[in-house]
């Protein structure tokens, strides 16, 4: 009998316990869903992701709202939602918050592109400024679509000297670059330019042309003095190094002038 009224006891201590649960989800589950609700901003669409929301077409996110995109005239909106929200129509630009019209000079075309002023010259023209002006053309030379420069370049054979183009003289042991500005020739190998003269090279003994071979350097063990290459004294207790044209000295002493001695610790 005890035991039958201990469990009718629990029994009734469980529904209570529940109805009191009941009682205090449902309101938490309203107050929730109307915060939710809430949260949405006018102009704005519930989104799976994210913050839980996006701004409708034409609106654009500012702090908890959606305000409506301002379009100035001659512009379309974009879907750039963290942008302005627009862009001009081809043929205008952007100036603070209106869109002027792109001024194309004659000879001139329009490139879609903001920069340098939303266009470009036709073939044959160079802009200064705000205009497209014709390239003279030199005898001797041809148009480039070189984006710097006069627009042209000299013939093979010839070379740039101001705004024209002049035969191209190249000395003995030398040969023609083929480009069309500075000297237009460089000395063969194993000679240097003297003035308008490529003359040899004197390699003294012990020595040889460099990589390039418009000079000479000294071989290992050697070291230049003027024209010619001397022998490195190299000190006891030290050894040439890697490069050949100095040495260093054994491990532990240390350089001293043109000695190597050993560290005051013995080191």
């Amino acid at each position: 009998m005890p035991s039958r009224r201990l469990a009718g006891f629990a029994t009734t201590m469980l529904i209570l316990a529940t109805a009191v649960w009941l009682s205090m989800a449902a309101p938490l589950t309203t107050q929730a869903q109307t915060t939710t609700a809430r949260a949405v901003p006018a102009n704005a669409v519930p989104s799976s992701y994210g913050r839980g929301w996006d701004c409708k077409p034409g609106f654009m996110t500012k702090g908890d709202a959606c305000e409506a995109i301002k379009v100035p005239t001659d512009a379309y909106l974009t879907r750039d939602g963290s942008g302005r929200g627009w862009d001009c129509r081809h043929g205008y630009l952007r100036d603070g918050d209106r869109c002027v019209q792109v001024n194309v000079p004659e000879n001139g075309f329009l490139t879609g592109s903001p920069h340098e002023g939303g266009f470009d010259c036709e073939r044959g023209f160079k802009r200064v400024g705000s205009q497209c002006r014709k390239i003279v053309v030199p005898a001797n030379a041809f148009l480039s679509d070189d984006s710097f420069g006069p627009g042209w370049r000299c013939e093979r054979g010839y070379r740039q000297v101001d705004a024209r183009c002049e035969r191209l003289v190249v000395p003995a042991n030398a040969f023609a670059t083929g480009e069309g500005y500075g000297r237009g020739w460089e000395c063969n190998r194993g000679h240097r330019r003297s003035g308008e003269e490529c003359l040899p090279l004197i390699i003294p003994e012990n020595g040889h042309l460099d990589g390039a071979g418009g000079d000479w350097k000294c071989g290992r063990g050697f070291k230049r003095s003027g024209d010619t290459c001397v022998t490195i004294a190299v000190p006891q207790n030290a050894h040439l190094g890697s490069s050949g044209s100095d040495w260093s000295c054994n491990r532990p002493y240390q350089r001293k002038g043109d000695v190597c001695v050993l560290p005051l610790d013995g080191r």
